[in-house]
């Protein structure tokens, strides 16, 4: 069964947001631009559902996605809802341990537990598609030497707000923008 079977359907307005960003996606890569994508939407909007969709496209065919999160907490939502759903194709990596199937195509991981095997000389998990929860977290210069190693490879971040650290934008990390939701 695939993962896509395993999520809820999406709100209109997220199914139209999963569009844009593929579309974006699509043309960034037709002009010679890094694929990278940022999607905005308030708290409370569905990202997580946005993000496993988007997983989904990847995984259903049979190509690896790394969902980055800055803490533990963001890396168990996504894992606690597939497994909760019944979808066990999924491996996590925090606090130094891993944890789900070693042949998973989805890994959902620390940026510490990342940058820990890189300092130990491991190899980091292959990837298509990298996402980025809390995408403000990794646009500092310190945040970027797990994610510069993905040069090339699909990217899509998931925030609150277009602003990173000290009010600077997120164009170091993204080359395009979906509003997802705005509060009414």
């Amino acid at each position: 069964m695939t993962l896509l079977a395993h999520l809820p359907p999406p709100r209109d307005y997220q199914a139209r947001a999963h569009l844009a960003t593929r579309e974006a996606l699509s043309r960034l890569r037709q002009i010679g631009r890094r694929p990278a994508v940022l999607d905005v939407a308030p708290c409370g909007a569905g990202k997580t559902r946005l993000g496993l969709g988007h997983a989904a496209d990847y995984v259903d065919e049979g190509r690896p996605v790394l969902w980055i999160a800055p803490g533990k907490d963001l890396v168990r939502q996504p894992v606690e809802r597939l497994l909760d759903a019944g979808y066990s194709g999924v491996r996590w990596l925090m606090d130094g341990r891993a944890g789900g199937r070693e042949d998973a195509l989805l890994t959902v991981a620390t940026d510490d537990a990342l940058a820990a095997l890189v300092r130990r000389g491991k190899p980091l998990p292959r990837a298509d598609l990298v996402i980025l929860d809390e995408a403000r977290s990794y646009a500092a210069p310190a945040a970027l030497s797990v994610i510069e190693r993905y040069a090339g490879v699909d990217r899509i971040g998931y925030d609150a707000s277009p602003i990173g650290p000290r009010g600077a934008g997120l164009g170091i990390l993204f080359d395009e923008l979906v509003m997802v939701a705005q509060p009414e």
